[in-house]
């Protein structure tokens, strides 16, 4: 059920960047943008349990990332005023997550836990834009469509600062492909 979604989903794809070819071949040039910068994501997580606004969700933090791809742009009508615009980004996202214990009012091995969770996507968008002219080479872009994403990579990364039997304080390490 899930591949034959999948394929139908490609399929339609398929036929929107086939109707935009043969759109800007009728209509007019097309035109590539290299486009991309840093970004600020996080996973946003809510539950019951008791402690956990106080205690839990403080620790978690957002990850800084990119995304760089590029955009073509085809024009479909004779006035140049809408545009099929497919791209394709590589987007980093995740979170981050960090915790301190008080060993003085905590009974606990661990000083410290700190974790960072990393994934990669890649993001294939077709947008259907409207350029309203303002002057007689700017324009005020309304675009929307959808986007299909693709898990690309990732890792999940856990470090724990533990206090041994002989107090030594040990760092151990944890990283997992995800």
């Amino acid at each position: 059920d899930l591949i034959q979604d999948k394929i139908l989903q490609m399929k339609k794809l398929f036929t929107l960047l086939c109707f935009t070819v043969l759109a800007s071949v009728c209509f007019g040039q097309l035109r590539l943008a290299l486009a991309g910068g840093p970004h600020q994501s996080k996973i946003l997580e809510s539950n019951n349990l008791p402690g956990w606004t106080d205690l839990t969700k403080p620790g978690y933090s957002g990850r800084s990332g990119f995304h760089l791809g590029v955009l073509a742009e085809f024009p479909i009508s004779e006035n140049k005023r809408w545009h099929i615009q497919p791209g394709i980004f590589y987007m980093t996202k995740g979170r981050k997550f960090s915790r301190t214990y008080d060993t003085a009012s905590v009974q606990t091995d661990s000083l410290s836990y700190k974790q960072q969770f990393s994934p990669n996507y890649i993001d294939i968008p077709v947008n259907l834009t409207y350029k309203l002219p303002l002057g007689r080479k700017t324009s005020f872009f309304l675009s929307a469509g959808p986007y299909i994403g693709f898990f690309y990579t990732g890792k999940q990364r856990t470090e724990t600062r533990i206090v041994e039997q002989d107090d030594a304080v040990k760092l151990k390490t944890n990283e997992q492909p995800i």
